[in-house]
């Protein structure tokens, strides 16, 4: 069984409105050839949109994508790159194969407010003001419902 995520991150202004791409230099992308990064399509970053996001399928746990987010992402432009890749399988720090080697398009999520980028993710992580935060999925049984308490954030 997978543990699902939702990576997000909070745009600086200079961000919003422009076209982004990948860039090797500001991600640690081990092992990935200029021509895998060559693959990735430029992302155009509409004006109104304040977080952009991407689903991560398996080891959505803090001890793993949250320990990788922050030993391996813990800046903005590292964060940004890794989420200008799209949805991912995994996060396996040796070259891009949890990009490259899925079916579906190169998605990024834009995004209004810090939320789950798809749907029943356990754990949701926010990087923001240099730092990252994570929410984890609660369950309210009376309510028969899924929530994240955005009033108790967990620092990494």
């Amino acid at each position: 069984m997978s543990t699902r995520s939702s990576i997000i991150l909070k745009l600086r202004e200079e961000d919003k409105g422009r076209t982004l791409k990948i860039e090797k230099t500001k991600a640690p992308y081990f092992g990935a050839s200029d021509d895998v990064l060559n693959s990735f399509h430029d992302v155009e970053i509409s004006r109104d949109t304040k977080y952009i996001g991407a689903y991560c399928h398996f080891d959505g746990y803090p001890s793993g994508v949250g320990a990788k987010l922050k030993n391996y992402f813990d800046t903005y432009e590292r964060a940004l790159n890794l989420i200008l890749g799209g949805d991912m399988s995994s996060m396996p720090m040796s070259g891009l194969s949890y990009y490259v080697l899925r079916d579906d398009d190169q998605i990024v999520h834009q995004i209004s407010e810090p939320c789950s980028v798809f749907d029943s993710c356990d754990y949701l992580y926010v990087f923001e003001e240099g730092r990252w935060i994570y929410y984890e999925r609660k369950y309210d049984k009376e309510k028969n419902l899924f929530y994240y308490d955005f009033n108790s954030p967990v620092e990494l």
